[in-house]
């Protein structure tokens, strides 16, 4: 159990239940045999598809995006919507996250700003409304050209 215990790297309750661990294979293959459990699958390095987040949503400035006539104002312009995105990080000086006509952050929200390197609390805001960032498990190599950091 101690043993086990020590082979845990996160803990997730909140939208699915799970758990990301340090085993080996033979370890995995045991566990992915119990009936409660639903999946195991091994954590991989995955490249950025894309940097143009607009483009691959369809999202243009200059034209009507291919979309139902009118979604936009019927959603209110995404008013009080929080979206959550897996990132390679965020930069909170950009323009792009300036706060200024954003409402209060929904009372809601049960998220969390996770400060670290050139990261602190005030680089969250109205429209950053949380920022984390996972690093255990991974190796020094693999995070020696990253902020420790939602940076």
């Amino acid at each position: 159990k101690d043993e086990a215990l020590r082979s845990i790297v996160y803990s997730y309750k909140h939208g699915f239940s799970g758990f990301a661990a340090m085993l080996t294979e033979s370890q995995a293959e045991t566990i992915a045999k119990f009936p409660e459990v639903v999946t195991v699958k091994p954590n991989i390095f995955h490249e950025t598809h894309t940097t143009r987040s607009w483009d691959f949503l369809d999202l243009h400035h200059n034209r009507q995006p291919a979309q139902q006539p009118g979604l936009l104002k019927k959603a209110k312009y995404g008013e009080d919507v929080i979206v959550g995105v897996i990132d390679t990080g965020i930069w909170p000086e950009s323009r792009s996250f300036d706060d200024n006509g954003y409402g209060p952050v929904p009372a809601r929200w049960k998220g969390k700003c996770q400060t670290g390197q050139d990261f602190n609390a005030t680089s969250c805001n109205r429209k950053i409304i949380g920022a984390r960032w996972y690093g255990l498990g991974i190796s020094d190599e693999v995070l020696n050209n990253n902020y420790k950091s939602p940076r």
